[in-house]
């Protein structure tokens, strides 16, 4: 069984909380511990999404703090790529 790593944290300009996670081949976002989005495209909520837009639209971009204490380099190179 492969673990869910968290990749990166992100604070949303509402003082809430963004994380970016990887399991296996497959990314998620999440807000507050909701689920967003993943990589999966059959499971991709539009809705979400465009509202997360309009919210965020009318506020300056959060600021990505990745974790990479814990990642090997393989990791650490995906990260880049997806941020």
């Amino acid at each position: 069984m492969k673990p869910t790593v968290r990749l990166a944290t992100a604070q949303t300009p509402d003082g809430g909380e963004m994380e970016l996670y990887q399991h296996d081949r497959d990314f998620s976002i999440k807000a507050n511990g909701l689920d967003l989005m993943n990589s999966r495209p059959q499971e991709l909520p539009l809705q979400a999404l465009a509202e997360l837009y309009v919210n965020v639209s009318a506020h300056t971009a959060p600021i990505i703090q990745p974790v990479t204490q814990d990642l090997t380099s393989s990791e650490q190179t995906t990260l880049a790529l997806f941020l």
